[in-house]
């Protein structure tokens, strides 16, 4: 839920812009609340003791999509005329599943090495993401 938040969030703020009247509505305030409360949701929720895998196969799905429309709405607001919605949706779910995995082994070995609980990991995974996505949208 990261990405689609802070995608949220860079049209709320106009650090982006799109003509796409379905496009800007995403960065409407209600939209922009629902991304945040999904995100810190998220962000709550992976560091519980039940919470599934995100590489379970539903979870990897779901991430896909959600990265995937979080970067073809990146490219839609591109002022390059070469700039394709389809590429921006095959970057954003490319980079949600490698970031998934990624992440997973990384906060593992990191726990494992460092005898550390998992929860400070978890949390300094979660900052990076965070950062990354800022920094990615503010290449735009």
């Amino acid at each position: 839920m990261t990405a689609p938040f802070v995608v949220s969030l860079a049209l709320h703020r106009g650090w982006i812009a799109s003509r796409v009247p379905l496009v800007s509505s995403l960065g409407s305030t209600p939209l922009l609340v629902l991304a945040a409360l999904s995100a810190g949701g998220e962000l709550i929720a992976d560091k519980l003791p039940f919470t599934p895998s995100r590489l379970k196969p539903a979870s990897l799905v779901v991430r896909a999509i959600l990265g995937g429309a979080s970067g073809a709405v990146m490219m839609s607001t591109g002022s390059s005329a070469t700039s394709s919605i389809a590429t921006g949706a095959v970057f954003g779910a490319v980079g949600a599943l490698t970031g998934s995995y990624a992440g997973y082994h990384a906060r593992r070995a990191l726990v494992h090495s460092l005898k550390t609980p998992d929860w400070p990991i978890a949390i300094l995974e979660d900052a990076i993401a965070v950062a990354s996505a800022l920094l990615i949208v503010a290449g735009f």
